[in-house]
């Protein structure tokens, strides 16, 4: 299987997330599960926003990354849905959800 990704819009920069199992596994352990990082992003938790896409950039997160400001400077909620569709992929094995009327 090969690895997919999800592009994220940080300013003028395009970043690449990638939609693994190892980044799936590891959203889930930090938070506790999907639903848990779900709500910390619909409630604009920016170390949450930090947090994710660190894994999904597979790097660790560090202080000094300069993700917390790209992310404030692309304003977290202009981002949010984008941000929500990484998750989706993540739980859904990289598919992503399918709209209700295709069921």
């Amino acid at each position: 299987m090969t690895a997919t990704t999800h592009e994220i819009k940080l300013g003028d920069k395009v970043i690449a997330l990638e939609v693994t199992a190892k980044a799936a596994a590891r959203v889930s352990s930090y938070f506790g599960g999907f639903v848990p990082a779900h709500n910390a992003v619909r409630e604009i938790d920016l170390f949450a926003y930090r947090r994710i896409i660190a894994v999904g950039l597979d790097q660790p997160l560090t202080d000094d990354d300069g993700l917390e400001a790209a992310i404030f400077a692309a304003g977290p909620i202009d981002i949010q849905g984008s941000v929500l569709k990484y998750l989706d992929l993540l739980v859904t094995g990289g598919r992503g959800s399918q709209p209700a009327d295709q069921k």
